[in-house]
């Protein structure tokens, strides 16, 4: 849908394996606040004036419910509810701060538009995440974590710019979902509070010890390299016709290169008369792994030393002549020379690792949570066993 595409640029994702790293260093990266606006506050909960802000301890007791006229009728719920007195039902609570049949509509159809469409496929899948944005908000007001004006500028300046849209194309996709310029502000605020807990609670505790690293470099063969060869190349093309003139033509070039390149030089004759797109750089090819050039060149290079260069040779359309700058033998790449790249890889892992245990473990440990979206949807599949 049109309207959905107008939204890839800023739809949001909630942090998974792999994804924590990239997230800390990208302000790319964002993860919609799904706990209401002003949660750390005394306030009026979104639904009914006059619902319970306490949940239920987990148990066999009745799922709590309101009156059909709750105000249901202010959103379309789908699937329809049989009996609409679910409305207020309380589905969830974090630190018993309740969450609603109620909420959990009102966000399907509002903020969970810029989530991907894996992270809204049911409404199990809603709950979860509002029940992980109310535990990260009640972080929040526990460790004092604010964020002012200026960084949540900053942080939108960096989302805009990467995304390379304004302001105003973002204000116009909000608008075309329901959502305002104020909402997604006050969801990137709580973003930047979100990177400052998660700084706070992971970066610091992930650490790659210079053994974790030695081990890691010893055990995987990518480090492992063949023997190869660096060479540089002066390309003569042959004409377009392919006659014999055209190829007696190339080989008169590729031979006064041959012969420049033996009384000046082999870097002045790839300036002279090559046509290749390295020409300027003495023809510098590159590095090749023993055994993956075309034969003709494994041929011409084979008896060469350092500083050697062949007679010309033809390779297609065009005639050659190889510089072999020098021979690499195989073995593992040193590990001073990868060490930074194999601990960042390993930091990368390990924060992703620690992010995982983090939330699935400690922050919930830390929280009071109750899901009982099974009970709700029990009764309104048989509202008898509610009593109702």
């Amino acid at each position: 849908m049109e309207r959905i595409n107008k939204m890839d640029c800023f739809r949001t994702r909630w942090i998974g394996a792999g994804g924590l790293a990239a997230w800390l260093g990208s302000a790319l990266f964002l993860t919609v606040a799904l706990a209401p606006p002003g949660f750390a506050q005394d306030r009026d909960v979104v639904g009914p004036p006059d619902r319970a802000r306490t949940a239920p301890e987990p148990s066999s007791q009745a799922v709590p419910t309101a009156d059909a006229d709750s105000g249901l009728a202010e959103l379309n719920v789908n699937p329809p509810l049989r009996n609409v007195r679910l409305v207020n039902a309380v589905i969830a609570a974090v630190d018993a701060f309740p969450i609603t049949l109620y909420d959990v509509v009102e966000f399907e159809q509002g903020r969970a538009v810029l989530l991907p469409p894996e992270d809204r496929r049911d409404r199990e899948t809603l709950v979860e995440t509002m029940v992980r944005g109310h535990m990260f908000q009640a972080e929040f007001q526990e460790k004092g974590i604010v964020a002012d004006d200026p960084d949540v500028d900053l942080y939108v300046e960096s989302v805009l710019r990467q995304s390379g849209s304004s302001r105003e194309e973002l204000e116009e996709a909000l608008a075309e979902v329901g959502l305002s310029w104020d909402d997604y502000y006050e969801r990137m605020r709580e973003e930047v509070q979100r990177l400052a807990l998660i700084n706070r609670e992971i970066r610091t505790r992930v650490n790659v010890s210079p053994e974790e690293i030695e081990r890691y470099w010893k055990e995987h063969d990518e480090f492992e390299l063949p023997a190869r060869v660096v060479l540089s190349d002066i390309f003569i093309p042959i004409g377009r016709g392919g006659t014999t003139m055209d190829y007696q033509a190339a080989r008169r070039v590729a031979d006064k290169a041959y012969e420049m390149a033996k009384d000046d030089g082999f870097n002045a004759a790839a300036k002279a008369y090559s046509r290749g797109p390295t020409a300027e750089d003495g023809g510098r090819l590159g590095e090749f792994a023993a055994g993956s050039m075309a034969p003709e060149f494994e041929e011409a290079v084979k008896d060469l030393k350092e500083g050697q260069f062949s007679t010309p040779f033809i390779v297609g359309n065009a005639y050659h002549i190889v510089r072999l700058d020098e021979r690499l033998t195989g073995g593992r790449v040193p590990l001073e020379k990868i060490r930074d790249q194999v601990r960042e890889q390993l930091y990368a892992q390990q924060l992703d690792e620690r992010f995982r245990r983090w939330v699935e473990e400690d922050l919930v440990e830390r929280h009071h949570v109750v899901i009982q979206l099974d009970e709700v949807e029990r009764i309104e599949r048989d509202p008898s066993s509610n009593g109702a």
